[in-house]
């Protein structure tokens, strides 16, 4: 399910806002939604943040909430795409085991802000 990735990283860093992002899913049916989404067209969240919380609203009525007593959120993350195989990058020491390693180059990668919610975020 790709219902909880969106465009652009957001965060918990004082600042007050209510958004509509597009997810990487498709609507595939004619049922209402809460943001009256056309089918074929990509389900959206409404992001709401106070500058220290932000609660995520579904399509379907639902919604979660930032949990933040365990210190999980607002964690970066990166995601690399190499020119070779990862399999043979997983074992690199000191012995020149790996040099398909240094000698791959990165073709694309991205970031991301990870938060741990209170809820699971479904589109049906």
């Amino acid at each position: 399910m790709r219902y909880h990735f969106q465009d652009n990283s957001l965060f918990v860093d004082g600042e007050t806002f209510y958004r509509l992002y597009q997810t990487a899913t498709l609507k595939q049916n004619e049922l209402e939604t809460q943001f009256r989404t056309y089918k074929d067209k990509y389900y959206r969240l409404g992001i709401t943040s106070d500058g220290e919380n932000i609660k995520l609203d579904t399509e379907n009525w639902g919604s979660a909430n930032l949990i933040r007593s365990n210190g999980l959120y607002n964690i970066l993350t990166r995601d690399y795409i190499f020119s070779g195989n990862p399999q043979a990058y997983r074992e690199i020491d000191g012995t020149g085991a790996g040099t398909e390693f240094s000698n791959s180059s990165i073709v694309t990668s991205s970031t991301a802000v990870i938060h741990q919610i209170d809820n699971v975020l479904r589109f049906e």
